[in-house]
């Protein structure tokens, strides 16, 4: 991700600076000087908007990021817990319980994970997590114990499923478009408000232009990186699951 951000930054920084360049050579610095007077205080009140808007997107996506990696945790937390406390049930229910828990964990790390990239599911996932509720409903307690216990394994399954689909609503949701309109539209006449400065040096020109370009393209490429916390280069990984995975591996054995 570092390199590839690099490298956009500065293609998108060449780009602006040879641009500028070229205005310097076509437009004499005379016209240019006109413009100083219309762009000199549209620049100010534009770049502090944009900056606002660029960092409140920052955060949004950051937190959404966040978000998606607490609630992939929690669901592996929850699978864990109902692998481990179907420990406490019948032999048949065990072993049928906890190998559901086992295939769901797999089929999650293998399948679905590659598959939120593209905001799909995994359809063996879902049919894992269905079976796995019908066993929880077709155990009957034959004690306050078991009772209890069933009880606990109902409202861990219901959590889990409801993890898993918020989980799944994360991978597919993104910046609205609106957003991106609003960022871009902001970012193009900014740097060509700063294309308009009429200075006399090219030299001093460019310094502008670069840093103003160098701190939009960083943004944005920020928020798109972080737009769809299961996707590209910087995502959330099933780390949660592998653990979990592991575990349930160890326990076989």
């Amino acid at each position: 991700m570092i390199i590839t951000g690099a490298l956009v930054v500065s293609v998108s920084v060449l780009v602006a600076l040879a641009g500028l360049i070229l205005v310097h050579r076509l437009v004499p610095a005379t016209h240019r000087e006109s413009y100083n007077t219309v762009a000199a205080p549209i620049i100010v009140p534009l770049s502090t908007l944009l900056g606002v808007l660029l960092a409140f997107a920052v955060f949004i996506v950051w937190q959404e990021f966040n978000t998606a990696q607490v609630t992939s945790e929690e669901e592996a937390s929850k699978l864990a817990a109902i692998y481990w406390h179907a420990e406490e049930l019948p032999e048949s229910e065990r072993q049928q319980m906890q190998e559901l828990a086992r295939s769901y964990a797999q089929v999650v790390i293998e399948e679905e994970w590659p598959l939120m990239e593209q905001g799909q599911e995994s359809s063996p996932a879902w049919a894992i997590v269905d079976e796995l509720r019908r066993s929880v409903d077709r155990f009957e307690p034959s004690t306050s114990a078991e009772e209890t216990l069933h009880a606990r394994e109902v409202t861990l399954v219901d959590d889990m499923m409801n993890d898993r689909r918020l989980r799944l609503l994360q991978s597919r949701e993104g910046i609205p478009t609106i957003m991106w309109i609003t960022l871009l539209g902001g970012s193009v006449p900014l740097i060509g408000f700063v294309f308009l400065l009429g200075l006399n040096n090219v030299r001093a020109h460019l310094l502008p232009l670069a840093m103003v370009t160098a701190l939009i393209v960083i943004g944005l490429f920020t928020i798109k990186s972080l737009e769809y916390p299961f996707s590209g280069d910087t995502k959330v990984k099933p780390s949660a699951f592998e653990l979990v995975q592991n575990r349930f591996e160890a326990d076989s054995q």
